[in-house]
């Protein structure tokens, strides 16, 4: 369309948003470009960006990458918006896995990159995401300092307050970080604290 242009993809990057004349439209993170892969020996590209979450059966999803790619025998991921998926896929169990994100209380940016780390991407990888996520922190050691204070309040008057003065937090926290899985969360640049997990 006359005014209007596409940020190309890239090979298995990390593209947030793409620019349509003035407007940014902002993909969703489970967003893929699938793309015709003999288009793209021949130096073209035949393809565009679709997001799995959008579709409520698996065969509308395979139908709308047929459109997009022109029926190409082969089709590649060029690029996703945040699940290290690889180019070739099980889509099926991709596309199982963008629904259960969907359906997670988990945020979705948390969830692809527990299953980013597991190289894993299907339903039963949110459901292990879910039994073993404990919350959201400001820092791994906001939540040490929780769980030693509450394990010594656990202890009563057992604990004299003399010698919980002297509890080192800091060795605290860098002990047991070894028995959990801790995502840092960013977003344009800027920290915004950790997703942490049992690491089962």
């Amino acid at each position: 369309m006359t005014g209007q242009s596409q940020k190309q993809p890239r090979t298995l990057g990390c593209l947030r948003q793409i620019k349509i004349g003035d407007l940014k439209m902002a993909l969703s993170n489970l967003s893929i470009f699938p793309q015709s892969l003999d288009a793209y020996v021949g130096g073209s590209i035949v393809g565009n960006w679709i997001d799995p979450s959008n579709f409520e059966e698996f065969e509308e999803f395979e139908k709308e990458i047929k459109k997009v790619t022109r029926n190409a025998d082969e089709v590649m991921i060029a690029d996703t918006n945040g699940a290290d998926i690889g180019e070739y896929p099980n889509l099926p169990d991709y596309f199982e896995f963008c629904n259960a994100c969907e359906a997670s209380d988990i945020d979705t940016d948390i969830l692809i990159e527990f299953a980013n780390d597991r190289h894993e991407f299907n339903a039963d990888i949110v459901k292990q995401a879910e039994d073993s996520y404990i919350g959201e922190y400001d820092s791994f050691r906001d939540y040490a300092d929780e769980s030693a204070d509450e394990q010594m309040a656990c202890c009563g008057e057992g604990v004299p307050q003399f010698l919980t003065n002297y509890f080192d937090y800091e060795s605290y926290a860098r002990d047991l970080e070894y028995d959990f899985f801790v995502i840092e969360r960013m977003e344009g640049g800027n920290y915004k604290g950790v997703a942490i997990f049992y690491n089962h």
